[in-house]
């Protein structure tokens, strides 16, 4: 305290010159100081002096003193640094800089003797360092860490320091920097440094910039209202903006605190500076940022908005960190001020709004927005769309309140303007049922309007059928007919069709349409022009509203125009409607169905339109085009040959000809001498060829047959002709060159060759025979060759398989049999093949022996003749299944396997009691055909689904069915409901329904239906029998009414071409009505159209008796060729006055499918045939006679040829007595006789012939090698079968006799039974009874010699044995023995085995 009085006492200017005297004096000795001399001096001697220190004192002190020396000078003015005055600190600072600078070791100065920065920096400088710049210690010490001596340096130096960013380790460093700095220095120490850090920002690493950024969040206390706004800007813009690029999501709220609570600028000012920052944050803290925007207006609403647009503040403030979505931003407005808010948006802000990404969010908030601001029309009419979703949605919120609309000048206003850009935008949900349904007319009509008008749908979820959908919806409720009211000018329009349904008419069902409007409501819409404009520019009008809607249109005015009518509609137009047309108008309409309909599918129309053709012309008949085929037998008739010829080319193509048309056609050809002797002249006559006579055809030579044989178009009209003409046809190209009969004849064709001509010949071509259509018994000629030959029997084709027999296969190894058999099962995309019950019993004694054999790899039909205990009870349910497939009508009655299988089938499934479950059902497939009708009134109605398959149901069976059916509980509901499509659906059972069933339904609906199941049923050939039922059932409600008012008048309505025409008729005719409804000339003129359609008996004998009329001499030919089953109704008398002179006569008349012949009837027809000079009985006649050749007596048959028997087709001998069988056998016998070498050709060509075969002749067959089968064996005459021995049968049916076992039930086996020793049964092992008892003396004991390995072995075993397939017949000894050693023991066979050695030698 002394010294520094002392120091203090001395004045400045008394001190310096005492100062600069003694250092001037000491200068020429500081050389030879040591460290402790210096410090003597300048701690001790001068110390009081030092305050007068000058600008030049220092100077004589040499730059070459030692650094130790120079420290002891540095503390001796430290020690008087308080005393000095901030100019005299410069001059002993520039000395200090000035000896650093001068050391030789540049950039380490004086650094020995120290031990760190800090001490470099306190021994070198002192409390003189505080003037220094930190640039200074880099200089003077490269590598001075200013971090290290941080606690040293001053506020400017470490801001220095800290703006060199190399010298910055890491976010320590700076921790270590700003502890050393109070919070009143951070202001100045960021002036500092964040400029520096602005111009080096890429100099910095995030972590330090943090570092320095958190020190201010935690220390500066910038929150606090201390902190003035003008200061807090500051930090805001210069401070912490370089430092902002590393603000964390975390920070963020941290940072708005700051804030939040000063002024609207202030705040648009931070969120400025982070705006400024913004690409360098990421997106979190970007989301915070967002975050606390938003909750700074939520906290305060409205408390910066001052005026102008609501949009334009938001985006200030929200600047580049995103926008409220919809739902928020209006979150930001309270509610007693969002209309005036809203308001202060423009249309463009809107959509900029709108438009922008993340701002609908899910939508919800949009429809309120609209609803809320006061330009909504306005931005619908002038801004854009933007994007399809926003406009969609946009589109969605205004819907509503359009549908609603009620003036028709604002449902314009919306559609035509605001609307017009959405709408092609609209929705699956905008046009939903749950939408429209509520809508109000006048809007409804404008959509309907909008979207018939080339609406593109292609960019729309929805399609006009989805559109129809919503409609049918819609005009299915609120009324019939909905929006329509005459008294309400704006709903008053009768053009309702084209209003409410427009364009989507063609998805107009009927039911539909009759749920939309009443029948007896919808005449005001009929006539409207612009209703049927709108339906002639439809293209696909649902004919069955077609049809309705003209008939209701006739039915409220019968004398409209149907020239005014829709094309389309002209297609099921009433026929009355065309019978009052002139020739003009006719021919009008005929032009218009040509383009609308196609022709046209209405006979009636066709029919009614060309009757009113009085003349024909090759000009009208091309303009009638296809609906040529409604002129009548005389209308062709009466046209000129040269109309006919100059109209070929229109008539050849016409399709649908019935035989008097085709026949008249070619009448008038020949008679003109037109040449049918060419192949051109043939194809010429395209579907006309039906017309032609046999005897043309005959005439023509083969080579010009054959020329056209591969003419597509020729053989599938040829196909349609009757089949004498396809008989004569094959036969002429056959006689071109027998032995090649395969490759010559049509494919299609092949059916008609004879079966003699298929012997198979050296080489055999699978191929080429594999391609055609055989009939059984050709294929059973072809078979064995086939099958030996091909070495993949998958490939066969169903023709070929069905000619599988025994004998066919006998000589093939068992695997390859098994694989022909297996070939024969069901296949997708195959036809079934047809097997004959023989068939299946051969095929099944081949694979009975399989273990576990996989149901499905056989023929159904085999496993009807299964051995069910060979079926294990898991695979029972699979059996079931599989056989429920089969085709239960080929078995024969005497077997009754039927009621067997369901016995077995109701273990197998467990069905107990009376009724069927769906499952049970559906397993038993076809066997439900065959079942009690107690069992189908009582199953699940699926019953009903599974019997429309049966090929027959008894009438017991129909009536459960039609019980089950008026239960109501089956898919087809209650019958009060029943209509149309409810008898459609029913398939081929309405065929077998009672009178009582069809009274329910009323006449103009089983018309209708009559329409559509009559030609189905006809194209399927449907027997005659069946036809003739069905028209009674039917008619039958209309027959007892007639009963009951019977008149001799017409009051059904005169029967007209048109009437012909229907489908349906004569449905509607009771046989009074028909009698007097229907003329002699109309019956003439469309003979052949009459009698394809009447099948009822009584109508028949009208028919006939008409013609009577017309023909009193008798019927010719070609009246006779279009009688069809009417013919059957004619008695003998009257056959002995027709004419029948022709092949084709014959033929028409013998066709099976009109029904069957009298035994009288057919006889008196053959002979009125016969009778003509040079008509015999030959190969032609004899196939088109088939089983009436049992009508013939002896002497005729004594008449046929052996060629004409074996060029014809297997006939059915089945109702002929054993004498009319024996000549016939006869005369195959010789037909057949070079076959006899070829032991199973013969034996099939014979074996249709063997009932009248002798017995010799049937025993002779046992040594030839063939298998008969159970059939053949059972259409043997008794006589003969009883004179077969076991061992005859034995070698005659080989594989087959186990089939004696099955049948034993048979009138004809039982016979043989019977006349057989009953030891001699028992060596078959089949459990054959009924044998005749052995006579009590010894007895010719025959024993069969097998030499197969399955031969019977000593009686073991119970099963049946027999000749294994394919062994041939065995040698025969005869025993001389009792007749109890019938079963021999082995050491026995070996016995007789040697005495028949001796005796055959």
């Amino acid at each position: 305290m002394s010294a520094q009085r002392n120091v203090s006492s001395i004045s400045t200017a008394v001190s310096s010159i005492i100062l600069n005297m003694t250092l001037m004096d000491l200068a020429n000795r500081f050389e030879t100081f040591n460290p402790q001399t210096f410090a003597l001096w300048f701690q001790m001697y001068m110390h009081i002096f030092l305050p007068g220190i000058g600008p030049d004192s220092l100077s004589v002190i040499p730059r070459t003193i030692s650094c130790d020396s120079y420290r002891e000078i540095v503390k001796g003015c430290d020690n008087v640094f308080s005393s000095l005055t901030p100019i005299q600190t410069e001059y002993v600072y520039s000395f200090i800089r000035d000896y650093l600078s001068h050391q030789p070791s540049q950039g380490d100065s004086c650094v020995l003797s120290t031990n760190s920065d800090s001490d470099w920096l306190l021994k070198n400088f002192g409390r003189f360092r505080f003037i220094a710049n930190f640039t200074d210690f880099i200089s003077l010490k490269r590598d001075f860490n200013g971090v290290e001596a941080a606690e040293f340096l001053t506020v400017s130096q470490l801001a220095e320091l800290c703006s060199d960013p190399s010298r910055l380790s890491g976010p320590a460093d700076v921790q270590t920097v700003m502890n050393e700095l109070q919070t009143q220095t951070l202001s100045e120490f960021f002036d500092v440094l964040s400029p520096n850090i602005q111009l080096n920002e890429l100099g910095y690493s995030a972590e330090v910039k943090r570092a320095f950024l958190q020190t201010v969040f935690v220390r500066g206390d910038l929150s606090s209202p201390s902190v003035s706004d003008a200061e807090l800007s500051v930090w805001l813009t210069v401070r912490l903006r370089p430092l902002l690029s590393t603000l964390s999501s975390a920070e963020v709220t941290v940072y708005f605190d700051i804030v939040r609570a000063r002024g609207c600028s202030v705040k648009q000012e931070a969120v400025s500076v982070l705006d400024s920052q913004r690409t360098a944050l990421d997106e979190n803290t970007q989301r915070q940022i967002y975050n606390n925007i938003q909750q700074i207006l939520t906290d305060a609403p409205l408390r910066c908005y001052v005026s102008g647009s609501f949009y334009l503040f938001l985006k200030s403030f929200f600047l580049q960190f995103g926008f409220p979505d919809l739902n928020t931003f209006q979150s930001l407005i309270p509610m007693d001020r969002k209309p005036e808010l809203l308001s202060s948006i423009s249309t463009a802000e809107l959509s900029e709004f709108l438009n922008a990404p993340q701002t609908l969010g899910d939508g919800s908030g949009l429809c309120h927005l609209l609803s809320q601001y006061n330009q909504t029309t306005r931005y619908l009419e002038t801004e854009p769309l933007g994007s399809v979703g926003l406009a969609r949605q946009v589109l969605s919120c205004v819907w509503p309140g359009v549908l609603k609309l009620e003036i028709q000048s604002e449902v314009d206003q919306w559609f035509e303007h605001r609307l017009v850009r959405y709408l092609p935008l609209l929705s699956l949900q905008l046009i939903s049922p749950a939408q429209l349904s509520s809508a109000a007319c006048l809007p409804y009509r404008k959509l309907v309007s909008v979207l018939g008008n080339n609406y593109n749908f292609s960019r729309t979820d929805f399609t006009p059928e989805d559109v129809y959908s919503s409609m049918k919806v819609y005009l299915s409720n609120g009324g019939s007919p909905r929006c329509y009211n005459a008294s309400d000018p704006q709903l008053n329009s009768t053009n309702w069709l084209v209003s409410y349904i427009g364009i989507f008419i063609r998805f107009v069902n009927l039911s539909d349409l009759n749920s939309f409007v009443s029948s007896d409501q919808i005449g005001v819409f009929l006539e409207n022009l612009e209703n049927l404009q709108l339906l002639n520019g439809t293209v696909t009008i649902q004919s069955s509203v077609a049809n309705y809607y003209v008939t209701q249109l006739y039915n409220q005015n019968p004398s409209f125009n149907p020239i005014r009518l829709p094309g389309q509609f002209l297609c099921g137009i009433p026929s009355f409607v065309l019978e009052l047309l002139g020739e003009a108008d006719s021919l009008v309409l005929i032009q218009r169905i040509n383009v609308f309909c196609n022709g046209t599918k209405s006979p009636e129309i066709t029919s009614a339109l060309a009757a009113n053709l009085p003349s024909l012309s090759s000009s009208t008949i091309q303009l009638l085009g296809s609906q040529s085929v409604g002129l009548t037998e005389a209308q062709i008739s009466s046209a000129s040959s040269d109309v006919i010829k100059g109209a070929l080319s229109t008539l050849s193509a016409v399709d649908g000809w019935n035989q008097g048309q085709a026949n008249a056609v070619i009448q008038t050809l020949i008679e003109s001498d037109f040449p049918l002797n060419t192949s051109s002249s043939l194809l010429s006559l395209g579907t006309l060829i039906k017309g032609v006579p046999a005897e043309t055809i005959s005439s023509i030579e083969p080579s010009e047959l054959l020329a056209i044989s591969q003419n597509p178009t020729f053989i599938s009209n040829i196909l349609s002709a009757p089949e004498i003409l396809q008989l004569v046809y094959v036969m002429k190209i056959v006689s071109i060159d027998e032995t090649k009969v395969i490759e010559n004849v049509p494919d299609v064709l092949a059916g008609s060759i004879p079966r003699i001509l298929l012997i198979p010949q050296e080489s055999v071509n699978v191929t080429v025979i594999n391609q055609k259509q055989w009939t059984q018994e050709q294929a059973v000629m072809l078979f064995g060759s086939v099958a030996s030959v091909s070495e993949n029997t998958e490939e066969l084709s169903e023709e070929l398989l069905q000619g599988f027999t025994c004998t066919s296969v006998q000589t093939l190894a068992q695997p390859k049999v098994k694989q022909l058999v297996k070939a024969c099962r069901r296949r997708p995309g195959r036809q079934k093949v047809q097997l004959k019950e023989s068939q299946l019993m051969c095929m099944y004694n081949y694979m009975k022996d399989e273990t576990s054999p996989s149901f499905t790899d056989l023929p159904s039909d085999i496993l009807l003749y299964y051995n069910y205990e060979k079926v294990e009870e898991a695979n029972c349910r699979s059996y079931f299944s599989a056989v429920g497939t089969a085709d239960y009508s080929v078995l024969s009655s005497v077997l009754d396997k039927q009621k067997t299988l369901f016995n077995n089938a109701q273990s197998c499934l467990g069905i107990s009691g009376q009724r069927l479950s769906r499952d049970h059902v559906e397993v038993l497939g076809n066997l439900t055909c065959t079942l009690d009708p107690v069992y189908i009134q009582n199953s699940d109605p699926a019953i009903i689904e599974s019997l429309k398959k049966c090929h027959d149901l008894s009438d017991a069976q129909i009536s459960a069915v039609q019980l089950l059916l008026l239960s109501g509980e089956t898919v087809y509901g209650n019958s009060s409901a029943w209509d149309q499509q409810m008898l459609e659906r029913l398939d081929t059972l309405p065929l077998y329904f009672t009178d009582d069933f069809w009274s329910r339904f009323s006449a103009p609906l089983k018309r209708k239906y009559m329409k559509v199941f009559m030609p189905f049923l006809r194209t399927r050939n449907t027997e005659k029998p069946k036809l003739k039922k069905l028209f009674k059932n039917c008619n039958a409600e209309l027959d007892a009414r007639t009963r009951i008012g019977r008149s001799a008048d017409c009051t059904a309505g005169n029967i007209t071409e048109a009437t012909i025409a229907d489908a349906s008729f004569p449905f509607g005719y009771t046989a009074a009505q028909f009698d007097a409804c229907m003329s002699a000339r109309v019956l003439r003129d469309n003979l052949a159209a009459v009698s394809e359609k009447v099948d009822d008996n009584d109508f028949q004998g009208i028919i006939l008796s008409k013609l009577k009329q017309v023909y009193p001499a008798g019927l010719s030919d070609s009246t006779l060729q279009l009688l069809a089953s009417v013919s059957r109704q004619a008695t003998v008398d009257e056959i002995r006055t027709w004419s029948i002179t022709s092949i084709d006569t014959l033929t028409a008349l013998m066709d099976s499918n009109n029904g069957e012949w009298n035994k009288d009837k057919s006889k008196e027809l053959i002979l009125r045939y016969l009778s003509v000079a040079g008509h015999t009985l030959g190969t032609n006649e004899l196939n088109v006679i088939g089983s009436n050749i049992c009508a013939l007596n002896i002497l005729t048959l004594q008449s046929i040829t052996a060629r004409a028997l074996s060029n014809a087709e297997v006939l059915d001998l089945s109702s002929c007595s054993y004498e009319q069988k024996s000549v016939l056998y006869s005369t195959a016998k010789s037909s057949f006789s070079a076959q006899r070498s070829n032991s199973p050709i013969y034996f099939h060509l014979i074996s249709p012939y063997l009932g009248g075969a002798p017995v010799e002749d049937v025993r002779a067959l046992a040594s030839s090698n063939i298998t008969m089968d159970i059939s053949t064996f059972r259409s043997l005459s008794i006589p003969v079968v009883t004179g077969l021995s076991v061992s005859d049968v034995r070698a005659l049916m080989g594989s087959a006799v186990a089939d004696l076992k099955v049948f034993e039930n048979d009138s004809v086996v039982q016979a043989w039974i019977s006349s057989q020793p009953q030891s001699q049964l028992d060596t078959l092992n089949m459990g054959l009874h009924g044998g005749r008892a052995d006579p009590s003396t010894s007895a010719p004991i025959t024993v069969q010699n097998n030499n197969s390995s399955t031969a019977n072995s000593s009686g073991t075993g119970s099963g049946t044995q027999s000749t294994a397939p394919g062994q041939s017949a065995a040698a025969t000894v005869t025993v001389q023995g009792s007749a109890s050693a019938l079963r021999l023991g082995p050491g026995l066979w070996l016995v007789v085995s040697c005495v028949w050695l001796l005796t055959v030698t």
